[in-house]
């Protein structure tokens, strides 16, 4: 669903949640397949990680993938690039490509939960356009089009982050 980051600072500490849905499981059928992630377990988890936050005052980094936040309509329109990128990664888009072409989109987009915790003062970071890792072992051609991807979603959502979580924590492609 979404993984929790913190650490320590002088001043307190900084927590951090990678928010992926699907998206971050994409790469495990089992997973992906099992229906534990879906639209009513996501709303479980972030109507919890929202009143806590509320309730102690805490502001977050909100990591989110780029296709969950932006939602089904925003990504339906670039399904050509996504293609191109699945044509690059197939393992990765395996489960996804299929799945948002027959409709199967439950548990794979959280524009409303994006909204709110953006509506709630939160930092909203970068996890990816498609969580697709960005390590060096990934090519430089598919991190281009992941790049070109999350500018395109990036407009739909009328918001561009200042900060990366970079996908799993696999951190690469820096020129970039």
């Amino acid at each position: 669903f979404f993984l929790i980051n913190s650490m320590a600072t002088r001043a307190g500490f900084i927590l951090s949640l990678d928010c992926e849905g699907l998206w971050g499981m994409a790469d495990q059928p089992k997973v992906v397949n099992a229906g534990i992630i879906c639209d009513a377990s996501l709303t479980q988890v972030y109507s919890l990680i929202s009143r806590v936050l509320e309730g102690n005052r805490l502001k977050a980094t909100c990591a989110f993938v780029s296709a969950f936040a932006a939602g089904a309509q925003a990504l339906r329109a670039h399904v050509p690039l996504l293609r191109e990128l699945a044509s690059q990664s197939p393992a990765w888009f395996a489960q996804v490509l299929p799945a948002i072409e027959d409709g199967r989109i439950d548990g794979w987009f959280g524009e409303a939960f994006y909204a709110e915790l953006r509506a709630a003062g939160h930092e909203m970071a970068w996890h990816g356009a498609t969580h697709l890792s960005l390590a060096d072992q990934t090519s430089v051609d598919a991190v281009e089009l992941e790049l070109q991807l999350a500018a395109r979603l990036f407009e739909a959502l009328g918001h561009s982050p200042q900060s990366i979580v970079f996908p799993r924590n696999l951190v690469g492609h820096l020129d970039q």
